[in-house]
């Protein structure tokens, strides 16, 4: 009887894992379904829309003593000083996914029609609300130490929202910067 009083505490476990290491992501690269067989590289920033996707690759250290679980989370910098750049268009829900590839991404071949499948389904949801704070729903996995994590960002439902775009810029703030600005790999004890 007393073990359903605890059932919540065993669910949120993950979220009192101790932030160990950030990582951000190495490459990001678009694909663009406007020129669906053009590959256009690794960019520094990011778009999510309809009509443009976004591969991430994290480099995954094998030697940071502790590291049990990771989380991929995304973070908007609302530091005055800082102006991250960022361009939202659309009506709310402001929301996409990330979805795990097989770790093949190539940056310099990849393609709307030819990218590394996707495993399994979406693992993460991010929600943009209108104070430019992030929601993100699930995220946690087993970290694939001393090799790569990457993922696909895509809109979430059939083709997307309507006229959901969001676009930023990938930057590494400290915290009393206000902090990233972007997609990061969390690794937590």
């Amino acid at each position: 009887m007393h073990i359903l009083t605890l059932t919540p505490l065993l669910f949120a476990l993950p979220s009192l894992a101790e932030l160990l290491h950030v990582a951000f992501p190495h490459l990001l690269i678009p694909l663009n379904k406007d020129a669906p067989n053009t590959p256009h590289g690794t960019k520094t920033d990011a778009k999510v829309s309809a009509s443009t996707w976004t591969e991430i690759s994290f480099d995954v250290p094998k030697d940071i003593p502790g590291v049990g679980v990771c989380r991929l989370n995304f973070h908007i910098n609302t530091f005055p000083a800082k102006n991250a750049p960022k361009e939202l268009k659309g009506n709310a829900p402001h929301s996409f996914h990330a979805s795990r590839l097989e770790p093949t991404i190539d940056r310099d071949a990849d393609t709307w029609f030819s990218h590394p499948p996707v495993v399994g389904t979406p693992m993460t949801t991010f929600d943009i609300q209108e104070d430019w704070s992030v929601s993100t729903e699930g995220g946690w996995f087993e970290c694939p130490y001393g090799t790569v994590a990457q993922f696909l960002l895509h809109p979430t439902g059939e083709g997307g929202q309507a006229g959901f775009s969001y676009k930023w810029f990938e930057l590494n703030y400290p915290a009393v910067l206000g902090g990233p600005h972007g997609i990061t790999l969390e690794m937590h004890s």
